[in-house]
């Protein structure tokens, strides 16, 4: 499909596959999204997957970028031309760019059988049953406040030790007087540091 590959191996498993190049027209990741999901702590993702997810299974994810020389060989030149035109897109870098063949007796490769594994690729939708962005987005913050509560839970066990508190509710209780005194103190209530922390969001 295309003369330049890059693997990635994990423990001496293949956890990745890139192909093209990232300053071709196309560029093709091919990754264990499994894998990636445990590395960096998108443990919402299964509850976006819904029933189809298979947690003894692995989930392989097939990306395809299509640089601006690429696009215009399609004749798209506007985001709203990409999005009218993705199916066609994505059944030509399924079908023609890349693919994955079954070997045969045959000598000519292009007429090898497509791997029922790629054909389940070249099928797949990218707009029926696609999932929400608002779910995705709630997804994505759930997952990045997961990954804070570590630090989060330690400061709040020194602060108890220093309070003199021993569960969460209490220590929270008393933290309330002091966070609002640093407020008035600091001259920004903790009102207001929320809405610059969300602005920067």
């Amino acid at each position: 499909c295309t003369n330049q590959t890059l693997l990635h191996e994990v423990d001496q498993a293949m956890s990745g596959l890139n192909l093209g190049s990232r300053s071709g027209a196309i560029y093709c990741r091919i990754y264990d999204k499994s894998r990636e999901m445990e590395r960096t702590g998108a443990a919402w993702l299964p509850e976006l997957w819904g029933r189809r997810y298979d947690e003894q299974l692995p989930v392989t994810r097939v990306e395809f970028e299509f640089k601006r020389d690429g696009l215009r060989e399609f004749v798209i030149d506007t985001p709203e031309q990409a999005f009218a035109k993705v199916g066609s897109l994505w059944a030509y870098a399924t079908g023609r760019w890349a693919s994955l063949r079954s070997p045969s007796s045959d000598e000519t490769r292009s007429r090898w059988p497509v791997d029922r594994r790629w054909s389940a690729v070249q099928k797949a939708s990218l707009a029926g049953g696609a999932i929400p962005a608002e779910r995705i987005s709630a997804g994505q913050r759930r997952g990045s406040l997961w990954n804070q509560l570590p630090a989060t839970v330690g400061y709040l066990a020194a602060a108890a030790v220093q309070l003199g508190t021993t569960d969460a509710r209490s220590t929270f209780d008393a933290l309330i007087p002091l966070v609002d005194a640093y407020g008035q103190r600091t001259g920004v209530s903790f009102s207001e540091r929320v809405r610059r922390k969300a602005a920067l969001v």
